[in-house]
């Protein structure tokens, strides 16, 4: 862990679908998935829970919810 917070390293994860993601990046790339169509919103670390976790157990519309812990 202090590898990642010292030398600023960023760390992403998935829970399903690993085995897709070389073809899906490809699709992005290739302007055949608009990816950035699927976000609904993009929200700060301070709103995971009122504007993330809430919204989804209340909105099912919501596809994905970007959080940007930067703003």
């Amino acid at each position: 862990m202090n590898n990642l917070i010292l030398t600023e390293r960023q760390m992403t994860s998935i829970i399903a679908y690993r085995n897709i993601f070389p073809r899906v990046i490809q699709l992005i790339a290739n302007g055949q998935i608009k990816a950035l169509d699927l976000v609904a919103k993009i929200i700060s670390l301070d709103e995971i829970v009122s504007e993330g976790f809430e919204a989804l157990t209340k909105d099912k519309n919501q596809i994905k919810i970007l959080v940007n812990p930067s703003i």
